[in-house]
């Protein structure tokens, strides 16, 4: 990279000192570096003769038969028009200045009249403001760049000189072309610049366009817009293309003028033929539209009932020769199978989504459906199996493991008992068939009920095996038997039930509200959570439900006596009894 020299030709033609550098910089092309003399030598021999922008002009010489016509170059574009390469912003200050009309119409031979006349105008205005600023002082640089060939307009790019009333210039020229064009040709400031305009500009500045000066706007763009419509072929076509006069340096000077008139030549023919070709599809899309608009309003017709209009002017069919009718017909038809193509798909891709997503979650959300509705007939099918579960749970190795600490909570709560001056859950008093059987029990077991804080593990191994006795029989009986329950015989629950404290009804005297505010009164007095912490030696919350959930079900005492008499054994008549005073007491 050593050879090497980055330099700029505007900067150079500017008398910037830092035209050249040995790094790359933007806007700054590279050339080896024994060929610096001769790059300042060609700008120089440059800056001297008058600018031409045509591609006559680059020729070293002219034929005789030109001088012989009296035909001149002539610059059309001014000396401040640049090379939209070269015109590529170099730095901030140059980035900040710059902006561009957008829709202008497109005119080779007036754009630089156009600028001029806009730096008139603006000065003109500025004038009670901007005192001492010249015509030449507004716009630095220019170029542009064709837009739209269709609709022959172009994008003039503008590079304003840093001047105190910058910003109050390009509010004007905003409101300007906005207010005369109706935004068809407009302004535009890239967004570092409108921050910039937004921080210089006074902020009690409002632009103010007359009258006048929009009617001056207009003529200015309609001559334009007349301009290009014009038969300027000759002297757009040296305007509009820049032959690269160095590809044809080994050619003889005397037919190097005919060749780029040739070349200009040609091309223009091409870009003709281009236009005509997209304003020909542009006129069968118009017809095609048309007709098939045609075809949409007859059948709306036709299905309200309605004939066509008398009044309606008919059609001259002969308006729009179609020569390639058949043409017409293909392309439709090949629409048409798109439309049924995609159609198609779309149809094969909602298939898919229903078969494959909406289909199984329909059939889970049906099968869940299902189960809840069949809820407790489950739980009541598989009501041995959870208390077994329960069984297994209950009897785990982690509550052998903490008895020392159950041991102390009993304790504890003896003492809490002792400062309240609460006594333990007891049994009726006014029950006389609980004094009959807790003396036909052995004087074993009425010394563990009498000292409930030091039961011995023979009472925790009794009610263990008592418990796994119980259900392991309802499994069996589950299993076997595929219906949820069987009423149990009077005479077996007869048998096997003592017999009822006197005095204490078998159905409750009450239901609906109030059974429900007893049951919840007694589970707020957690009546039934001693029962089972003290008779069980372990306390179970799921076994609580299940004895306030018999009572809202059955409101039987018998009911009950029998299914805690399978758990509790002699001890389920002690707390049937228990909670029956308990629901009968106001």
């Amino acid at each position: 990279m050593g050879d090497i020299v980055f330099v700029s030709a505007a900067l150079y033609l500017a008398n910037k000192p830092n035209w050249k550098s040995k790094v790359l910089r933007p806007g700054f092309s590279p050339i080896p570096s024994n060929e610096l003399y001769n790059f300042e030598q060609t700008l120089k021999s440059n800056s001297q003769e008058p600018v031409s922008s045509t591609a006559v002009s680059k020729a070293p010489e002219k034929s005789a038969s030109d001088m012989e016509d009296g035909s001149k170059l002539i610059d059309y574009k001014g000396p401040k028009y640049q090379e939209l390469r070269l015109f590529l912003p170099i730095s901030l200050t140059q980035q900040l200045h710059t902006l561009v009309i957008q829709n202008v119409p497109e005119s080779a031979t007036k754009t630089a009249d156009f600028i001029q006349w806009l730096e008139r105008a603006t000065t003109k205005h500025f004038s009670t403001k901007a005192e001492g600023t010249k015509v030449e002082d507004l716009v630095e640089n220019w170029s542009s760049i064709i837009a739209s060939t269709l609709e022959s307009t172009q994008d003039i790019f503008i590079r304003m000189y840093p001047l105190a009333e910058f910003a109050q210039v390009v509010l004007y020229w905003i409101q300007w072309f906005s207010k005369a064009t109706e935004s068809v040709t407009t302004v535009h400031i890239d967004e570092n610049t409108a921050r910039y305009v937004h921080d210089i500009a006074p902020p009690d500045y409002t632009p103010d366009v007359s009258e006048e000066e929009l009617g001056s706007l207009r003529s200015q763009i309609a001559d334009l817009k007349s301009t290009n419509s014009e038969s300027s072929t000759e002297n757009a076509a040296m305007v509009a293309y820049d032959v690269d006069m160095s590809t044809l340096s080994d050619l003889p000077k005397s037919s190097l003028n005919q060749l780029v008139k040739d070349i200009i030549e040609f091309r223009t023919r091409v870009l003709t033929m281009e236009k005509e070709k997209r304003m020909q599809e542009a006129l069968e899309e118009g017809r095609r539209r048309r007709s098939q608009l045609k075809r949409v309003m007859e059948q709306i017709r036709k299905s309200k009932g309605s004939s066509v209009p008398a009044t309606e002017p008919e059609e001259d069919e002969d308006e729009y020769e179609d020569e390639d009718g058949e043409d017409d017909w293909a392309i439709e038809r090949r629409r048409l199978e798109k439309e049924k193509e995609s159609a198609q798909q779309s149809y094969n891709a909602l298939l898919s989504h229903l078969n494959g997503t909406v289909m199984p979650d329909l059939r889970a959300r049906k099968q869940r459906l299902t189960l809840l509705k069949d809820y407790e007939a489950k739980l009541l099918r598989e009501r041995a199996f959870s208390l077994k579960e329960l069984l297994h749970l209950g009897n785990s190795d982690y509550y052998d493991h903490r008895r020392e600490f159950k041991e102390e909570e009993e304790l504890q709560d003896d003492a809490d008992r002792r400062a309240h001056n609460e006594q333990p859950p007891q049994a009726p008093k006014d029950a006389p068939s609980q004094t009959s059987t807790s003396e036909s029990r052995s004087p074993d077991t009425s010394a563990l009920h009498s000292t409930p804080t030091h039961e011995p593990v023979a009472k925790e191994q009794k009610i263990k095996l008592a418990l796994k006795r119980v259900f392991d029989t309802r499994a069996q009986e589950a299993e076997s038997d595929s219906e949820a329950e069987t009423d149990i015989p009077a005479t077996a629950v007869s048998a096997s039930m003592p017999a009822p404290t006197a005095g204490l009804p078998d159905l409750l005297p009450f239901q609906g509200s109030e059974l429900a505010a007893r049951i919840a009164e007694l589970r707020q007095s957690r009546l039934v959570d001693e029962l089972v912490n003290e008779y069980l030696g372990v306390y179970e919350d799921e076994l609580v439900d299940y004895i306030l959930d018999n009572i809202v079900e059955h409101a039987s005492r018998a009911k009950l006596l029998v299914e805690l008499q399978e758990t509790f054994d002699d001890d389920s008549v002690r707390i049937v009894d228990a909670i029956w005073t308990k629901l009968l007491k106001h």
